[in-house]
């Protein structure tokens, strides 16, 4: 998971990581809802972006991921689904 700005629903073309900590998550998706650095909850999220709070500011999430290089070519044309939460707190 890199954040970044540009890109769109659906399509990661004109996406610019940004330039200070792009990579929020780099890892398996079991790692990252299950065990010790599970990210579950506000405290143990992935990021800590905090707008400033004038003008208009957005941010895009790029979502990547891989099969293994040893998974049965059945994988391929599969289907796989996955929820994220978004949530924000003021300070």
């Amino acid at each position: 998971m890199v954040q970044g700005s540009g890109g769109s629903f659906g399509t990661c073309a004109n996406f610019t990581a940004s330039a200070t900590n792009p990579t929020l998550y780099s890892g398996s998706l079991a790692g990252f809802g299950t065990g010790p650095t599970a990210k579950t909850s506000f405290a143990t999220g992935v990021g800590d972006w905090a707008p400033t709070g004038t003008g208009s500011e957005s941010r895009t999430f790029k979502i990547s991921y891989s099969l293994a290089s040893n998974a049965p070519n059945s994988s391929q044309g599969g289907t796989a689904a996955l929820g994220f939460t978004w949530e924000a707190q003021n300070s």
